[in-house]
């Protein structure tokens, strides 16, 4: 510096802009986030407003911008009117009410609807079906019957019903059941019933050939 002036100065301004991946979900979205925060950008750093964010300055850049990239679909405005994409989500089989998450952090067997605590059952994505163990298929097949056979009855009083009738069920179809034995002589599969004659008589027939 030589004395004959002021001394210049030289402002440099360092500014990065942060994306939320959770809101941008497409390129359009990304377009027009990052025209609106250029916008604040400009607003700051070339108008140098900084109590104002969305005043007559940033409205006349978002012009500015629309005008030069509007064929884009790049529209600026003073908000972001975005529905975010969350990729799960529970309704409350009561009242409707919507929970939604970016992450699968509800637990359906401990957490009951904020407004009517109602039992919360996952819409997205659908849960992909268990098949139906024995006593859910006899259920199925079963709980409109029984319950329509037991008018006014509580719904725990249908389950105890149906639950006596399934128990009642395997037992008589394990008493049913019978074990197959191979017959010598005949050459095909005798039921456990005939099993004992059938081997007396070939023990008979083994005694008399002696």
């Amino acid at each position: 510096m030589d004395g004959s002036g002021p001394a210049q100065h030289t402002l440099r301004h360092h500014c990065s802009i942060d994306l939320a991946a959770k809101v941008i979900s497409d390129d359009n979205r990304l377009r027009n986030v990052l025209a609106h925060e250029f916008c604040h950008l400009a607003t700051f750093v070339i108008d140098g407003v900084r109590d104002r964010p969305h005043g007559r300055e940033f409205r006349a850049w978002g012009a500015r911008v629309a005008a030069a990239f509007g064929d884009s679909g790049v529209v600026v405005t003073t908000k972001h009117g975005f529905d975010i994409e969350y990729r799960f989500v529970w309704e409350c089989v009561n009242c409707g009410l919507e929970f939604k998450r970016h992450s699968k952090s509800v637990d359906t067997e401990r957490c009951r609807c904020g407004a009517c605590k109602g039992r919360l059952v996952q819409t997205k994505p659908v849960p992909r079906a268990a098949p139906l163990n024995g006593f859910q298929c006899f259920m199925k097949d079963n709980f409109a019957r029984v319950r329509k056979e037991n008018p006014g009855a509580a719904h725990g009083a249908v389950m105890e019903i149906l639950g006596k009738m399934y128990r009642e069920d395997k037992k008589s179809d394990s008493s049913e059941k019978v074990e197959l034995i191979p017959s010598k002589d005949e050459g095909f599969e005798r039921e456990k019933g005939d099993a004992f004659d059938a081997l007396a008589k070939e023990l008979e027939i083994i005694t008399l050939e002696d």
